[in-house]
């Protein structure tokens, strides 16, 4: 079951990249004559003519020839989908989005590769090796699509297939611009994790964490700059159960709380949080869930700034399976609601088919209204996707056919 109480969100995304930083294969190097002529003396050689006369040689010049293909490999996989989109339904394929995938290891995917104006022109790929689990051993990215790799990201799992080291080679010299290492407990809890931004071997930012004998956390500590003087510290100091009810935090490392989180629950459902000045107990933060209908929706009221009048309101309802059918939110408690969404989910668990959604442009004031459609095969994959999007002097919609070809 999956419950949210302090926030959620949807993000349905069309994967798509950019044909920036694209390098002319195709140009001729006009400066460069394939004239064989030999001949040193004082008489013209039409093949090196700079003149405005035609030149007659025999180059061919490929300026006016079609670009060259550089098509997705489709042929490479068993197992792949194509995803083609039509932005505006106007019977022009806009672009192709390419995912080839491992039946044997839970549909997990193994290369992406993407021709974002559908012109016959992959403009980017994404190779992904992975272990018998299917967790991602090395991902190898062509950025631009020219078949050269130029960007290597690589995991190591441990024994327990817990991640260990991650790292990321922005400029395949072997060197690393980026590692990240974690560390665990015999009971599987992340104990520390180290994060090398530069590449210079040093870790750049630290986080640490402790656990108590029930194994819930006791502390944590994140150490931004990685000078042993952490810029935050939490320290749990009551339980109910496996709830948390009070979280002191120290933004010094002094040892001593600045503020302090207290959390009361009914039925194991959080019913109210503050935060308090640790000093002088001043309010810093307020927030209180109801609950209707049996549990299965809740309101939720917050005062960010403690001045004791509440100024964000939260709406979730939730159907039998915890997936959320109904989620808005209203800033500042204009009556208003800044955000709206209403859900329909498959229910197989697939995931969404339905969703009505609508918000207020922060910038400019009007209402966009959006609605999602989404369709699955017999085999539980995606069918068809459809993207429908209104707003004040316009809209648009996307639509897009997902295409198997699988043994």
């Amino acid at each position: 079951m999956r419950r949210w109480t302090m926030g959620l969100g949807l993000c349905l995304l069309v994967a798509c990249s950019g044909k920036d930083g694209e390098d002319d294969v195709s140009s001729p190097t006009d400066e460069a004559d394939t004239d064989t002529d030999t001949d040193t003396d004082s008489d013209t050689d039409s093949d090196t003519d700079t003149d405005s006369d035609t030149d007659t040689d025999t180059d061919t010049d490929t300026d006016t020839e079609p670009p060259p293909e550089r098509l997705l490999p489709t042929g490479d996989y068993d197992c792949y989908v194509l995803a083609l989109s039509d932005t505006y339904e106007d019977g022009v394929l806009d672009d192709i989005f390419m995912q080839a995938i491992d039946p044997d290891l839970d549909d997990a995917v193994i290369y992406e590769g993407y021709d974002t104006y559908a012109d016959d022109w992959m403009d980017g790929q994404v190779f992904t090796t992975r272990n018998l689990d299917g967790q991602p051993l090395l991902e190898e990215l062509d950025l631009d699509g020219n078949g050269s790799i130029d960007q290597e990201n690589q995991w190591t799992w441990d024994s327990e297939g817990q991640l260990s080291v991650y790292t990321e080679d922005f400029l395949m010299d072997g060197l690393f611009e980026l590692a990240a290492t974690y560390t665990y407990d015999d009971d599987g809890n992340l104990l520390t994790s180290e994060v090398d931004e530069t590449g210079d071997g040093v870790p750049d930012t630290t986080e640490a964490r402790t656990y108590d004998s029930e194994g819930r956390l006791a502390s944590y500590r994140y150490d931004e700059d990685a000078d042993g003087v952490a810029e935050r510290v939490l320290r749990y100091v009551a339980y109910d159960g496996d709830d948390w009810l009070r979280v002191e935090e120290d933004l010094d490392d002094d040892g001593a709380a600045d503020t302090a989180f207290e959390q009361a629950y009914v039925d194991g459902l959080p019913v109210s949080l503050v935060q308090r000045d640790s000093i002088d107990d001043t309010l810093l933060y307020a927030g209180s869930w109801t609950y209707l209908d049996a549990f299965d929706s809740y309101d939720f009221l917050e005062d960010s700034d403690g001045d004791g009048v509440d100024d964000f309101a939260t709406h979730v309802t939730w159907d039998a399976l915890g997936d959320y059918v109904a989620y808005w939110y209203d800033e500042g408690l204009d009556g208003v609601h800044d955000y709206d969404g209403t859900f329909e989910w498959h229910p197989d668990g697939l995931g969404i088919v339905h969703a009505d959604e609508s918000y207020i442009d922060p910038y400019y004031g009007d209402l966009v209204e959006y609605s999602t459609d989404v369709t699955y095969t017999v085999e539980g994959r995606l069918d068809d996707y459809r993207f429908d999007v209104t707003y004040t002097g316009g809209g648009y919609v996307i639509a897009t056919d997902y295409v198997w070809t699988c043994p």
